[in-house]
This record gives C-alpha cells, sequence and structure tokens, in this order.
C-alpha cells in the first residue's frame, strides 16, 4: 500500500474515532487536535479520490468551509430573532434569555460587534431593516 494511502487511513481513523466521541466531524483547533484539525481542513479544500470522499461521507464530514457553517448559523440566529420578535413584539431580547440563552447572547454579540465596527454592512443592513436595537 503506498505510504500516501497508509497515512490518510490513519487519519481518517483518528476522525473516524473522534466522530464516534463527539457525535461529529468537526474538529477544533486546539492543543491535543491540531494535527487532526488540520487535515479535516485539508480534506475540504484538496484533490480526493471517490473513494476518500465516500469514506468521509459516511461517518458524517462536514464539506462546508468554515465560512460557510458560520454564515449559516447567522442566518440561523437571526430567523430565531425574528420568530422572537413575531412572538413578543420587539427585538430587545435578554442576555439572559431563559427560553433560549443562545439567542440572548448572540444579540448582545451582535451589537458588540457593530459598535466596534466589526459586523459587516450586510448584516447591519438586514438587522435594522428587521428593527434591531443597536
Amino acid at each position: 500500500m503506498a505510504p500516501n494511502k497508509v497515512l490518510w487511513l490513519a487519519n481518517f481513523a483518528q476522525l473516524e474515532a473522534f466522530a464516534s466521541k463527539h457525535g461529529h466531524c468537526l474538529v477544533p483547533f486546539t492543543s491535543e487536535t491540531r494535527q487532526l484539525a488540520k487535515w479535516t481542513t485539508s480534506q475540504r479544500t484538496g484533490k480526493l479520490e471517490s473513494w476518500q470522499k465516500e469514506k468521509l461521507t459516511s461517518i458524517g464530514f462536514n464539506w462546508k468551509s468554515k465560512k460557510e457553517r458560520q454564515d449559516e448559523e447567522w442566518e440561523s440566529l437571526r430567523r430565531k430573532l425574528e420568530q422572537y420578535g413575531a412572538s413578543h413584539g420587539h427585538l430587545r431580547v435578554p442576555l439572559t434569555n431563559g427560553s433560549d440563552p443562545v439567542l440572548g447572547t448572540w444579540v448582545a454579540n451582535q451589537r458588540k460587534l457593530h459598535n466596534q465596527g466589526k459586523l459587516r454592512a450586510d448584516r447591519i443592513q438586514i438587522l435594522s431593516e428587521m428593527g434591531f436595537v443597536w
């Protein structure tokens, strides 16, 4: 067996074990998992043979880039905010929102990013059009 195939299979086995333990294949960049995290990133962007893609897909590998995942998460939380506004009549979600603490934290982070000049212009426009209170 070619050395690069042996190495790929060894990395795959590590990812498979990670996925089994954590329920997903999104390996964080920590001191313990840095090598595996780099490998998973390279799998998303590199050229793979069909058997490699099939093996990764079989364990639930997420093929989306970090940016795509972040954009999806932002949009999901924006929709939650829209639903909150529809049921409460306003978008002033308390930081310690009992029913959804993630939403309260997200709203506070949007304000913080806006105040720091770090929130994307398209997101400012979307939230402003919803009636977001800065």
